[in-house]
């Protein structure tokens, strides 16, 4: 219900629109809400803490690189990843 109105505020105040930005807070907000109960509200604020645990989450595990650690260990190595 509220993501139309977000979407034209943005279009508004800045012309464009991040849309993976705004699908990752919908999407946050969504299993937010409907798994753990929590209203953490990101569409409207993008800085919630519970937005910013999960973008940070997100940054940090990395399938790819969890593969190549796996499969190509030297590859890793040589990058300095490693295997958490």
């Amino acid at each position: 219900e509220q993501l139309p109105g977000v979407v034209d505020r943005r279009l508004s105040d800045a012309g464009i629109i991040d849309v993976k930005d705004l699908s990752a807070c919908y999407t946050t907000d969504v299993i937010a809400s409907s798994t753990l109960g929590i209203e953490c509200d990101s569409l409207h604020n993008p800085l919630e803490d519970f937005r910013l645990i999960t973008v940070k989450f997100f940054e940090e595990y990395s399938v790819t690189r969890d593969l190549i650690s796996q499969r190509l260990p030297q590859l890793a190595k040589m990058l300095h990843w490693t295997n958490t």
